[in-house]
């Protein structure tokens, strides 16, 4: 987190810097312009973990996670049942959290234990249709599989899926084709690249 607070900060020192300048009406200096693009360079960089891309993967399953299952799903799921409905899907797989494990309530904001999501099952399913259940279900074990056990724990206790209008508006057209693809072989390859095209 470091670099990229340090990038951050100096973009906004070369930003007030460029400003003070233009006001002065000084030309547009070639250490500036230079400046600039190696910011942005060092900022595409840190964005990638300069390399590494999140040990070796190139998708970040937490926050596709997030993203994927909060707009394809954002009409059984709402801002507050995520969490709820991955425990459920995780239990019903027969997978469940350890009762006492922590699950975030995305209505509270507080972490309870998981066992207080499991106790009222139809308080998540009766949102979905059975086979948007199903298809919920078959997306939550994509993602367990793709992230450890304890990553996959700690996800319940993050805040939830927080994408903007222009983000669900994308993930509603996800939908659309993702439906379409009917999980072909390479129907999760497919829905990918369409949340991303």
């Amino acid at each position: 987190m470091f670099p990229e607070i340090s990038i951050a900060l100096a973009t906004a020192a070369l930003l007030a810097w460029d400003a003070i300048a233009r006001r002065r009406s000084l030309a547009p200096s070639r250490m500036r312009s230079t400046l600039f693009v190696l910011l942005g360079v060092l900022g595409a960089l840190s964005w990638t973990e300069f390399g590494s891309l999140r040990g070796g993967r190139p998708i970040h399953y937490w926050e596709f996670f997030h993203y994927y299952m909060g707009s394809k799903y954002a009409r059984e799921l709402g801002y507050t049942r995520l969490y709820h409905c991955t425990a459920v899907a995780d239990a019903r797989a027969g997978v469940p959290p350890p009762p006492g494990a922590p699950l975030r309530s995305l209505s509270s904001k507080e972490i309870e234990p998981a066992r207080i999501a499991l106790a009222d099952p139809v308080g998540c399913t009766k949102h979905f249709s059975p086979g948007r259940w199903r298809e919920f279900s078959h997306d939550v074990a994509f993602f367990r599989a793709h992230l450890s056990k304890n990553r996959w724990a700690q996800i319940r206790t993050d805040h939830g899926y927080n994408g903007s209008p222009v983000w669900g508006i994308a993930g509603s057209r996800c939908r659309a084709r993702d439906r379409r693809a009917k999980r072909s072989s390479r129907g999760w390859q497919h829905s990918t690249r369409c949340c991303c095209c």
